[in-house]
């Protein structure tokens, strides 16, 4: 009977029903079924308070697979932070984490930051914490490093105009590091690594819009060379050569070129063991 009762629209009779026949669940259920949350709600408290947290969770499971994220967030903002994530609605997600305030806002900005990472838009990733900052929450030490690695993987026709922002982005990170009661010591050191080599980027970069400069631009190319550990390896070299060539140092290009094919082959064969080192055992490059 009271199956039939619900589907006649009969609410109110079909639950008195379910409580006649001490059945407070199903009465509860009834008034979820039509979507009346508030009278669910007011039932639950009256007959049975355990089940109002069963009213809640029916009715954010219900919200969630309708998609309804601002009814979902008037009763469970994180329910609705995560259906906007999930959703890949990050423009909408970010400004109501915004709302929440920096802890809950950081935590959003580091997964579409990581997303966007994952889609090979480091750049965009960025651009995110310039424009929310990035304080020194050790949790966000992989995304940021991940930014800084992935721009150092850039062409410079491509990468050129971030340097800047990179280097402010990694300086903002290493202040923030410093600003900390207790300092991690070891983040502080590999972010200030990060931030000299964006620096480095920066300038030579600079250096390059000027031919008196050209020189310069050449020793930075070379000097990059030590941290081939972080950088493309094959771009490093292959930047060194070619700059080294455009000054018409020929003998020095051709070693740096030579070791760059190197690289390439290693890579394409996936064994390092055909890289010789030979030439550059003197310097002071990784040779791994």
């Amino acid at each position: 009977l009271g199956p039939r009762l619900v589907e006649i629209n009969l609410i109110g009779p079909a639950a008195q029903l379910y409580l006649a026949a001490e059945l407070p669940k199903e009465a509860v259920d009834v008034f979820i079924q039509s979507d009346n949350w508030s009278k669910a709600r007011r039932l639950a408290k009256e007959i049975d308070p355990s089940l109002v947290s069963y009213v809640e969770s029916q009715q954010k499971f219900k919200l969630k697979n309708q998609g309804n994220v601002e009814q979902l967030a008037d009763i469970d903002i994180a329910s609705a932070l995560d259906l906007l994530a999930e959703q890949g609605q990050w423009t909408r997600c970010i400004e109501k984490a915004k709302q929440q305030g920096n802890p809950i806002l950081q935590k959003y900005l580091a997964q579409y930051a990581a997303q966007l990472i994952r889609d090979n838009e480091a750049p965009a990733a960025l651009s995110l914490y310039l424009q929310y900052g990035s304080p020194a929450l050790p949790q966000n030490y992989t995304v940021y490093h991940r930014i800084a690695t992935e721009c150092f993987a850039l062409r410079e026709p491509d990468g050129m105009n971030l340097w800047k922002d990179l280097r402010g982005f990694l300086f903002q990170v290493v202040k923030a590091i410093k600003a900390m009661d207790a300092a991690d010591n070891g983040a502080l050191e590999k972010f200030e690594l990060l931030l000299s080599i964006a620096h480095y980027y920066a300038t030579r970069a600079a250096c390059r819009q000027v031919s008196a400069l050209q020189n310069i631009s050449v020793k930075i190319s070379l000097a990059l060379l030590r941290h081939t550990d972080l950088i493309p390896c094959d771009k490093g070299f292959y930047e060194a050569g070619m700059d080294l060539r455009q000054l018409g140092r020929e003998s020095e290009a051709f070693v740096m070129l030579n070791h760059y094919l190197d690289v390439c082959e290693a890579i394409e064969e996936g064994s390092g063991d055909l890289v010789d080192h030979t030439d550059l055992g003197s310097t002071d490059f990784p040779s791994s």
